[in-house]
């Protein structure tokens, strides 16, 4: 009989490790969320001699549904709606010069500041991604900067915007 206890005493003590294991994973919403963390510069000479900083901008995100990301092929294949569209790219940027103490959106004729962030792939039940992106952009030739920033997911949903602080390059 005191066997029995035993083996009963173990069994529910066994049960309650087991279920106390069992946490559900945190849940996110569908929709992207992106937070400012880090601007870098480093300085560089373009094949003209002009010296320049490359500027490098670091934001986390989080993803419930961990849909980030667009396939190389995706944007080869002219049924997608990755191809040759606005949403080749997904992550956009708008850069502003300090000009006479206000920020004015720099405008380049025929180029575009955005970028695509690759697909990812979250293995599991779990489909949340979580992770931090670097990007290092082209070099810049102004003297004060700030950057307005978002990103899309496969499915269009847009995060939150964010503002880097004004950053001095020169």
């Amino acid at each position: 009989m005191k066997k029995i206890h035993s083996i009963l005493s173990l069994f529910f003590i066994m049960l309650i490790v087991l279920f106390l294991s069992c946490e559900k994973p945190e849940t996110y919403p569908i929709i992207p969320s992106i937070q400012f963390k880090a601007m870098y510069a480093y300085d560089t000479t373009d094949a003209l001699g002009n010296d320049g900083i490359i500027p490098t901008l670091v934001f986390t995100f989080i993803d419930g549904d961990g849909d980030i990301g667009i396939k190389e092929e995706e944007t080869r294949d002219s049924s997608s709606i990755f191809s040759d569209s606005i949403y080749s790219n997904n992550l956009f940027l708008t850069i502003y010069d300090k000009i006479d103490g206000e920020f004015q959106p720099i405008e380049l004729i025929d180029y575009s500041f955005d970028y695509r962030i690759p697909y990812i792939v979250r293995e599991g039940n779990n489909k949340t991604l979580k992770g931090e992106i670097w990007v290092e952009l082209l070099p810049l030739y102004y003297d004060t900067v700030k950057i307005e920033f978002y990103i899309l997911d496969r499915a269009l949903h847009q995060s939150n915007v964010e503002t880097t602080p004004e950053v001095i390059l020169n």
